[in-house]
């Protein structure tokens, strides 16, 4: 069973994202034509995610982290 959920949503902003290769290729495509998905903002944890977090951490990055390699 997930310790916890998230939703990631489409984004809808209007800048443009920049892609690039290691031999310089560039391209480039509003957000909403990207298959690129963003933090929605909403979670849902059971109390076991305590466990994931240390005094100091920010509530996302670390703690995730430590899920993802578990």
């Amino acid at each position: 069973m997930p310790i916890g959920s998230f939703v990631a949503v489409r984004s809808s902003q209007s800048f443009h994202a920049v892609q690039m290769t290691p031999d310089g290729r560039v391209t480039m495509g509003a957000m909403p034509d990207q298959e690129l998905c963003i933090n929605g903002g909403f979670f849902v944890f059971r109390k076991e995610i305590f466990s994931y977090i240390d005094d100091g951490d920010e509530p996302v990055e670390k703690p995730f982290s430590r899920l993802i390699a578990e």
